[in-house]
């Protein structure tokens, strides 16, 4: 992390938190940019919100109950700022993997036609299940993309492949020829991760800024607001 720690929030909120998501760097930094801006923003209000509650008690004109509520409402519009931001990281992760994902699945276009290609699906379906498996992840390690291309660009049962058999190769085949794409998918689902596992302490910085007492500051805006409605004057 860097020098600019604030030790009255959480560590799981610093934005350099993103650096210790594997695959992630230069090439993949773009991938997590908002969760990186979603975390700084963050980090930085719940700062605030710490030198708020502290501002408030140090005010002489405040009781305790004002001090408790103000503090409590700055809390609320903390969370109304930095709640869209993550909430905006996850959609945007999201329409990264869903892309690469259908990126992956696409249908191979290769050499299907041909005789060789015919032969190269009979051979295939000759083949026992496991052998057959065998066979297409071996054309695909070894860059042998007229058999692979073959086999996966043509309907599964030409090959004795079922359907679920081929959409597992294709994927195999897409990932293995761009590493790259493979690496922000990864490193995407990991953001992913990383937001499910830190996202919800924004709720639990706000406690810790102005306490654990939802029903007494609940209490407080009652009477507030039944004083307020007492010095009302009706409409004529």
């Amino acid at each position: 992390m860097s020098d600019n720690i604030d030790h009255r929030v959480s560590g799981s909120l610093h934005p350099d938190i993103v650096n210790n998501v594997e695959g992630y760097d230069e090439e993949t930094s773009s991938i997590l940019a908002g969760v990186r801006a979603a975390f700084a923003e963050a980090y930085r209000h719940f700062g605030q919100l710490h030198d708020a509650a502290q501002a408030a008690k140090e005010d002489p004109t405040l009781t305790e109950a004002a001090q408790l509520l103000q503090t409590a409402d700055f809390g609320s519009k903390v969370i109304a700022v930095v709640a869209p931001k993550f909430d905006s990281a996850r959609k945007n992760l999201e329409s990264v993997v869903e892309g690469i994902e259908r990126e992956f699945s696409a249908p191979l276009e290769g050499q299907t036609h041909g005789v060789l290609s015919g032969e190269i699906r009979s051979f295939c379906k000759g083949l026992d299940t496991g052998e057959r498996m065998d066979f297409v992840r071996k054309a695909i390690l070894d860059g042998d993309t007229r058999s692979a291309s073959a086999v996966l660009g043509a309907p599964a049962y030409l090959s004795g492949l079922t359907p679920e058999m081929q959409q597992v190769l294709t994927r195999m085949f897409h990932a293995h020829h761009h590493p790259l794409q493979e690496k922000r998918l990864k490193v995407a689902k990991a953001g992913l991760e990383l937001l499910d596992r830190n996202a919800g302490l924004i709720f639990k910085e706000v406690e810790k800024a102005v306490g654990p007492n939802a029903r007494k500051i609940e209490h407080i805006r009652n009477k507030k607001a039944a004083a307020s409605k007492a010095m009302t004057l009706p409409k004529a």
